[in-house]
């Protein structure tokens, strides 16, 4: 009767050790003619018994400088061959080829390896790894199936090749040219855990090492106005000039919470959202009349300085009238607090649904402003844009202001022009730069303004040609009285 030493062996069939007639021998081992520390990884088909005479002898010839090939295993009622297949470590015992004809005893095909597989995906779990959810095991179980199986479920593992494999992957690019390179990236990485797990199982080496993914394309997030006219547009790209006016009035007029936010974003320098959003009151100097961007947050957590550690001071007088207005709402709003009970400047609001307070003001996330900028650029008949859309769209109105580069980098907080380092801006250059953009941004919609004005106009006059001249001058006669009361 066999012991229950079943050390460096594993059972390969799912079987109990005392059941299973199939058995993985592996074991480190000290070669005596390298002094390198080397693995052994074998089958042995037979009884238990067998294997742990096989393993005993295996190492007493490893450890002895014996060659363990040139000898026979002594089974249980006489000997038995020793399986010669190839390693998964490399050297003298490594070094045999797969027989082609006959199949061995000890080959198995994949699909005598799928059943066994998905069984011990579901049985992951313990201390270092997390048990796999359903879904995964049904997508695993489907790409089997489906894609790999049928072509080459009856190859028999050992004798798999790299080719084999890429053969495959071609074939599913050719016969489904509907799946999207994502889709056949998952199943890759399905055959590649599959072939691995197989071949570690059967000792030899994993053909499917090699292996690479597809190149995937950038994904593009574009809103259902993008869909319809089929032009995809970053969410970050900057807002035309001419929409500047009409963004800003349709946020303070349908999203009043949100627009001083957006005006201090976009004419205080283009502030990242870490940062705008970590504006106090008391970051307010009326001494030097300036507003003072010190601090920034990431996920609650607040630092000194921006993004890289940039402090720098904003002229207060163009941002006056969105303050004052973002003061004159949160002291009557009923779910923002008040700049007496809160110091932030654009604190997070009571849960709409719960009521429940928050435990900081602080605007961490800015998903909901988002949210209302996009639904404001639509309503102007524009892509939806985040907020770091109003940084750069600082920086686009600012470079065709004709800024330098020193004060547009004291603005923004770029730190990788040197020439930050040897020039001083002044509050007045600063302030020079913001009336600069806000005068781009008025001026050209002002002249988009105009072009509507003169497209009507036109629209108008051919509406009128088919009327008596004297019907025209009295409709003409009381447009021009409408225009002059208002």
């Amino acid at each position: 009767m066999a012991s229950r030493d079943t050390t460096n062996l594993k059972p390969l069939d799912g079987k109990k050790p005392h059941e299973s007639e199939h058995f993985r021998i592996r074991f480190k081992y000290l070669d005596p003619l390298s002094g390198n520390q080397k693995v052994l990884n074998r089958h042995w088909v037979g009884d238990l018994l067998s294997a742990q005479t096989e393993r005993d002898r295996l190492r007493i010839c490893l450890r002895n400088g014996i060659d363990p090939d040139s000898q026979k295993g002594q089974g249980v009622g006489g000997s038995v061959d020793l399986p010669k297949i190839p390693h998964s470590r490399g050297g003298a015992l490594g070094s045999a080829t797969p027989p082609r004809a006959p199949r061995g005893a000890h080959e198995v095909s994949l699909n005598e390896l799928r059943d066994v597989y998905i069984r011990e995906r579901k049985r992951r779990g313990g201390q270092r790894k997390r048990a796999l959810s359903p879904k995964t095991i049904q997508a695993d179980e489907r790409a089997l199936d489906v894609y790999v199986l049928p072509q080459i479920g009856q190859v028999l593992i050992q004798r798999l090749t790299p080719s084999r494999l890429e053969d495959l992957i071609d074939h599913w690019i050719d016969a489904y040219p509907d799946l999207s390179p994502a889709t056949i990236n998952g199943q890759i990485r399905t055959l590649r855990h599959f072939i691995k797990w197989g071949a570690k199982r059967s000792g030899i080496y994993n053909p499917a090492s090699d292996l690479e993914l597809l190149p995937a394309p950038k994904k593009v997030r574009t809103s259902a106005h993008a869909k319809a006219t089929g032009q995809a547009l970053d969410s970050k790209a900057a807002v035309p000039a001419e929409k500047i006016g009409p963004l800003l009035s349709e946020l303070r007029k349908s999203y009043p919470q949100h627009y001083a936010l957006a005006y201090v974003s976009l004419y205080a320098g283009g502030l990242r959202w870490g940062s705008v959003s970590a504006l106090m009151w008391s970051d307010i100097d009326d001494v030097s009349e300036t507003l003072i961007v010190q601090r920034s947050q990431n996920l609650g957590n607040i630092k000194e300085g921006s993004k890289t550690g940039f402090v720098h001071a904003v002229p207060l007088e163009p941002l006056q009238d969105a303050l004052d207005f973002q003061r004159s709402y949160l002291g009557g709003s009923k779910r923002h607090p008040s700049p007496s009970e809160c110091d932030w400047i654009f604190p997070c609001a009571v849960h709409a649904t719960t009521g429940v307070r928050p435990d900081s003001w602080l605007q961490i996330y800015s998903s909901g402003f988002t949210k209302c900028l996009k639904k404001a650029c639509e309503s102007i008949g524009i892509e939806g844009r985040s907020h770091h859309a109003l940084r750069n769209t600082f920086v686009s109105l600012a470079g065709a202001s004709g800024a330098s580069q020193a004060v547009m980098e004291s603005m923004t907080g770029h730190s990788s022009v040197m020439s930050t380092h040897y020039t001083t801006t002044s509050a007045e250059q600063k302030g020079r730069l913001i009336e600069s953009v806000r005068t781009l941004a008025g001026a050209a919609s002002h002249k988009a303004n105009v072009r509507e004005l003169e497209a009507k106009a036109e629209s108008l006059e051919d509406a009128l040609a088919d009327l008596p001249e004297a019907v025209q001058a009295r409709i003409l006669a009381a447009l021009e009285g409408d225009q002059v009361a208002n």
